[in-house]
């Protein structure tokens, strides 16, 4: 989608882009952490008008807790087919801090839940 001569892209198109190294002039990719409720009930209406692509990388051990995102405002999100979904954790710990285990327990549980809600490869 094309807007003010900026481009912007999804990060898959952006990935696309960097294999080919040839990223457009004014090309960006636009991003959320954690899955904040605001997400659907003031950016989704945005980018349905303008047809912006947007990726949230989900805490998804907050899913449906006060002030996040709930499974079906994510599901529906989904489904509109603007909005990527990929884990950003499943608890919003500072990753420096965990050891090897449990930094990876953390990172694969996230992506597991987005993969078998979503049936999509993260």
């Amino acid at each position: 989608m094309q807007l003010n001569n900026y481009n912007v892209v999804s990060i898959l198109e952006l990935k696309k882009y960097t294999e080919e190294r040839s990223i457009p002039k004014k090309t960006i990719v636009i991003t959320f952490d954690d899955g904040h409720k605001d997400n659907y009930t003031e950016v989704f209406a945005v980018i349905k008008k303008y047809k912006f692509p947007i990726t949230i990388f989900l805490t998804t051990g907050l899913i449906g807790t006060n002030g996040m995102l709930s499974k079906e405002e994510i599901l529906e999100m989904h489904a509109s087919g603007l909005v990527d979904f990929e884990p950003h954790g499943e608890h919003h710990l500072k990753l420096t801090h965990l050891n090897h285990l449990e930094l990876s327990k953390n990172i694969l549980n996230s992506k597991d839940l987005i993969e078998k809600m979503l049936n999509k490869e993260c």
